[in-house]
């Protein structure tokens, strides 16, 4: 008969007492990488919900590590920085402090930036309005109708019409939740949590 003495609950005790020491940091890694996962796989699938025209719209997306002195109330974030972009998650009414918000017409980046299409500063319907730049040989102007609606507008030939239409003033201006961000994000999560907290749990422990 042969017996044998192990240390087994004592080891197991020292395991589990090591494992608990480790949590904080293995949490806050984990939970940072999957920030970070968020981050780069939305940004590199920007272009199936925008049209991608400047550099800016590719670091809209800010991850923010999250930091072990919080655990257990660990928590990492994941941002983004372009208020029309993160109206396109959420839904809801673009407005301006100016009061209207001017939305471009069909053909309104390729006529007033044919190179680039974008619409900063110098192309705002103020700037447009105010500049001596001409399009088709005319001035843009201010169109309002018999109801009340105010478009910015230049004619196409040198009669009264027809009429180009370049931004259209709103109040508001109503944008639907065409990015599913959240859904994305929660999926990413779910794909990578269980892989990514063994993988820095061993880290740790070794």
């Amino acid at each position: 008969m042969i017996n044998i003495e192990t240390s087994a609950p004592e080891l197991s005790d020292k395991i589990a007492a090591l494992i608990s020491k480790q949590m904080p940091f293995v949490t806050a890694v984990t939970l940072s990488g999957l920030a970070f996962d968020v981050r780069d796989m939305e940004t590199r699938g920007l272009d199936r919900y925008f049209k991608i025209r400047t550099n800016w719209t590719k670091r809209t997306l800010k991850a923010i590590r999250a930091e072990k002195s919080d655990y257990p109330k660990c928590e990492s974030i994941v941002g983004v920085r372009d208020p029309i972009m993160a109206l396109n998650i959420t839904g809801g009414q673009r407005t301006s402090d100016s009061g209207s918000v001017a939305a471009p017409a069909g053909n309104t980046r390729k006529l007033l930036n044919p190179g680039r299409e974008t619409l900063g500063p110098t192309k705002f319907p103020n700037r447009v309005l105010t500049s001596k730049k001409t399009y088709y040989g005319n001035r843009p102007f201010v169109l309002k109708t018999r109801s009340n609606k105010q478009f910015v507008a230049v004619r196409t030939t040198n009669k009264k019409n027809p009429l180009e239409i370049l931004y259209t003033l709103k109040e508001s201006v109503k944008i639907d939740n065409n990015w599913p961000f959240v859904d994305n994000a929660r999926e990413i999560v779910r794909n990578n949590y269980s892989e990514k907290f063994k993988i820095n749990l061993e880290k740790a422990l070794r």
